[in-house]
């Protein structure tokens, strides 16, 4: 084979022939099984980058949503994304194999799979946001300095002033936030919320948790305090339950709005705050808010929505995955906790738990109530 110039093509350089060192290879069969066993399981973990790169592609050029109406082939989705047929092929191909998509009955097109479906933009919880988070610079950069971080390095902006700095990210995390929130929110929403009169978020960036218990229950108010950056989404994202919901602008670790005064009682939610937070910050918040119930007077309870951490399971949960991907983009002591850790935190600040709920995947619900103040 030449090329138009006569010249033969140099072909990669390929290194799969050469001998391996002496005392690495296998002596028999079954040692050759053993060996390739215990090579696989890195190889798998390894393998993830590529299966992630699928997920991108499916994702940067929202080829869920062009799927969403039903099969399309390959050359027609190319022409849509503007990009090279037989390349977008080949992703789509190993996107069958992981279930994301599915062979249609006409040659080379493709359905979208339940699975695949969270991918597009419009399904409530889409899985979309997530995908071109984690595939953002400060995502990527985050988690290849982990060895930077184990030595005591820290970067030079914090992940917030990174998101404040790209308001494409930015916007782009927001969704991620309300999206992972959903599902929690549907299942928080389901709870016997008579007692109660008002819920005021705590960091609840666009309110997905406040919404979703304010629209279950009409007789609650609420109250969302956020960052000016994350406020001003936040009130197009609740403006149409009208005077019920009050966006309030504020730092939390300064001071949080007081109980309402109205009937029932007041529940403070922390949804997804603590785990970004060291021991140290994670006991000031809640001392935050302990002193708003104290100086009150009045009755509250805090609902503390996070995931929790099982040491007893062998296999890693999304709890372990996200404590590693916490330490890597709030290095100064972001991490997710044990129920015990999370029970310690809550009795150094002033609170006694009353409460354990599961609520979606590793989540739950943690209720608590403030303790008197000491005479």
């Amino acid at each position: 084979m030449t090329t138009a110039s006569g010249k033969k093509p140099t072909l990669p350089h390929r290194t799969r022939g050469a001998q391996l060192p002496q005392q690495t290879s296998p002596a028999g069969v079954s040692d050759l099984f053993s060996y390739a066993n215990r090579r696989g399981v890195i190889q798998r973990i390894l393998g993830a980058d590529a299966d992630f790169g699928v997920l991108l592609v499916i994702a940067r050029f929202r080829i869920a949503d062009l799927l969403a109406e039903g099969p399309r082939t390959v050359e027609d989705l190319a022409a849509q994304c503007g990009v090279d047929a037989a390349k977008l092929g080949r992703i789509l191909r190993v996107a069958v194999k992981l279930k994301l998509l599915d062979h249609a009955s006409q040659p080379d097109s493709f359905v979208l799979t339940e699975e695949g479906r969270q991918l597009c933009s419009d399904v409530p919880g889409s899985l979309l946001w997530a995908v071109l988070v984690t595939a953002s610079q400060p995502w990527r950069e985050a988690i290849t300095s982990l060895p930077h971080v184990l030595q005591g390095g820290e970067p030079e902006t914090t992940l917030y002033e990174q998101l404040d700095a790209d308001p494409v990210l930015g916007q782009h995390f927001q969704r991620f936030m309300t999206a992972r929130s959903y599902a929690a929110g549907q299942l928080l929403a389901q709870r016997d919320c008579s007692h109660v009169g008002t819920v005021i978020d705590i960091g609840g960036g666009h309110g997905t948790l406040l919404s979703a218990l304010l629209r279950q229950h009409p007789h609650l108010s609420g109250v969302l305090l956020e960052r000016p950056s994350v406020a001003i989404e936040a009130r197009k994202h609740l403006a149409d339950l009208g005077g019920r919901c009050e966006v309030v602008e504020g730092d939390f670790f300064t001071a949080v709005p007081a109980p309402g005064e109205g009937d029932g009682i007041t529940v403070y939610v922390l949804g997804s705050v603590l785990h970004n937070w060291d021991d140290v910050h994670a006991i000031w918040i809640l001392s935050t808010i302990r002193d708003a119930i104290r100086a009150s007077g009045r009755q509250a309870q805090l609902w503390c929505v996070d995931m929790l951490i099982q040491p007893y399971l062998m296999a890693p949960t999304m709890a372990d995955r996200l404590n590693v991907r916490m330490m890597a983009n709030f290095p100064a002591g972001g991490q997710e906790r044990t129920f015990g850790e999370y029970s310690d935190l809550m009795t150094a600040a002033g609170f006694q738990l009353v409460t354990r709920e599961p609520l979606d995947g590793d989540t739950a619900l943690m209720v608590a109530e403030a303790l008197p103040a000491k005479s």
